[in-house]
């Protein structure tokens, strides 16, 4: 029984009133042009592989593969889109060969009008993107959809699971699942996706080019004046919030730890003044980045510098993960980990769930609720270094985990579109010794 037929005849049906709406609610007006098939897709050319991120975290999952994919097939024609305003102009960085648009609305009439000017190849869909008219539509014309990043929270499963029958029809028109974890891939199955199109590889999204080896970062230890024998609290993407309640836990740890050392890197360069007067706020003696190689040992030093950060956690013993301790959702907490350090994180990680949820699972996550709880942990840590590196290596095998994910899709990718043996060594290639 084909359960896709009366899904699309209800999709087209809601396009239409979709499109009565937007001629009256100048919201849904912007973009439409778009959603319809139209808008920026009339001034697009045809590509090699369709790239898709519903928004700015998925589109930065897409990033990595964009990098490998230039790398290894320089002549590539790629389009990227997404489901939301800010991930289009967050798409427009990657400089694929059109401008990015939104996904066209999932019925058969605009995914086919999209579909003829595009004409790709390949279909790739960030995390969890499941639009049967679009599955539809490329399976019949014999375009091949590749999810990558895949992941079905616990939340989804089992609303998912309540339309098995309809979703194992979508699902089995994918070529090639590329999930997060193992788990990821039993919920896939269960579904109704077939187990032989199903890989567990990891998130490209927390993907590392490279990571610094120890000459570099010795250099960088006397550049900024860090000692290198002494432990280290590397505080990396602070937001406004957060740099006080990190320079009060610090300052506490001190009494205990006198030996500790802070680098503590803003997010943003229009917040390194604001940080530098709260770090002399706390009495706290400090070098700054800006200033030059540093000419003596500093306890303190503000990273207000840009593409530092990882050499920064590099240099640590412990790493505190910006954007968790106010609402903002989190930044990347697997840069620090690839160092082998316990990562610490406060309750905001919404951004992050699936890397903050792996490294639940290996039992290197540390969450706290503010300053008070950030002293704690860091005297516990400090008095315990077999635990430091019992939870140090725990977060490093999750990096390890998702280390090998962009080439294995950039990989499989390329040998659709007719490539091979496009990749180096992959540990030459990620400067892992």
């Amino acid at each position: 029984m084909n359960l896709l037929s009366p899904y699309l005849g209800i999709a087209a049906a809601a396009f239409q009133g979709a499109k009565a709406v937007s001629a009256l609610n100048n919201k849904w007006l912007e973009g439409f042009e778009d959603r319809s098939g139209a808008g920026g897709y009339t001034k697009a050319s045809g590509v090699d592989v369709w790239l898709h991120g519903a928004s700015v975290g998925e589109v930065g999952g897409l990033v990595p593969l964009v990098r490998e994919l230039r790398s290894a097939i320089p002549s590539i024609k790629l389009h990227v889109s997404t489901t939301s305003l800010t991930g289009r102009a967050e798409a427009a960085k990657l400089k694929p060969s059109n401008v990015p648009t939104l996904l066209p609305f999932d019925a058969s009439k605009p995914v086919a009008r999209v579909l003829d000017v595009l004409q790709p190849r390949l279909l790739v869909i960030a995390e969890t993107e499941i639009w049967p008219a679009l599955y539809q539509e490329c399976s019949r014309r014999g375009v091949k959809i590749v999810i990558i990043n895949g992941r079905i929270s616990d939340m989804s499963f089992p609303r998912y699971r309540m339309f098995r029958p309809f979703l194992q029809q979508v699902l089995t028109k994918v070529t090639r699942f590329f999930v997060q974890t193992e788990l990821d891939k039993q919920r896939y199955e269960a579904l109704g996706a077939p187990g032989s199109t199903i890989r567990v590889c990891g998130s490209t999204k927390y993907d590392q080019a490279e990571i610094p080896g120890e000459r570099t970062l010795s250099e960088f230890a006397a550049e900024i004046g860090i000692d290198p024998k002494l432990p280290c609290l590397a505080a990396g993407s602070v937001r406004p919030g957060e740099a006080e309640q990190v320079l009060q836990a610090y300052r506490d740890t001190l009494e205990m730890h006198p030996e500790l050392q802070l680098i503590i890197a803003p997010r943003h360069p229009d917040k390194f003044e604001e940080v530098a007067k709260a770090i002399a706020d706390f009495g706290l003696a400090f070098q700054r980045r800006s200033a030059g190689d540093a000419d003596r040992l500093a306890k303190v030093v503000l990273l207000d510098s840009i593409g530092e950060l990882k050499a920064a956690y590099g240099l640590a013993t412990i790493a505190y993960v910006g954007g968790t301790l106010v609402p903002i959702g989190g930044h990347n907490p697997l840069e620090p980990a690839a160092f082998a350090i316990p990562v610490i994180v406060g309750p905001h990680t919404s951004n992050v769930r699936d890397a903050i949820s792996q490294l639940a699972e290996a039992g290197a996550h540390l969450r706290i609720a503010g300053s008070e709880e950030l002293t704690e942990l860091l005297k516990k840590l400090l008095d315990s270094p077999a635990q430091v590196a019992e939870i140090g290596i725990a977060s490093r095998r999750v990096w390890e985990a998702n280390a090998g994910a962009t080439n294995a899709v950039s990989d499989y990718v390329a040998g659709l579109l007719g490539y091979s043996d496009v990749s180096a060594d992959q540990t030459q290639r990620r400067g892992i010794s």
